[in-house]
């Protein structure tokens, strides 16, 4: 089974991409804020497949949290997405 973890600041949002992905057979980690996903990352390390990112959080930005993962794990795959109006 694949682990996705998702950094996404929006509760509706976030409980959409965990029903889909969950569905698809994914096991996914949840991160509210760029700390939390970083706790995440060090706790799964290499189990982790695949980061979705928000691009638009408060602080950091989900590119930066990118960056810095894929400083330690150079093959960790990354989608950015953002809900910016």
């Amino acid at each position: 089974m694949k682990t996705i973890l998702v950094l996404e600041d929006e509760p509706a949002l976030m409980n959409l991409l965990r029903r889909v992905l969950g569905h698809q057979g994914y096991h996914t980690l949840e991160a509210v804020s760029p700390d939390q996903a970083v706790q995440q990352f060090k706790h799964h390390g290499r189990q982790i497949d695949l980061l979705i990112a928000d691009v638009g959080l408060p602080g950091i930005s989900g590119v930066q949290v990118a960056l810095l993962l894929r400083s330690e794990l150079p093959e960790l795959r990354v989608i950015l997405m953002s809900g910016y109006r």
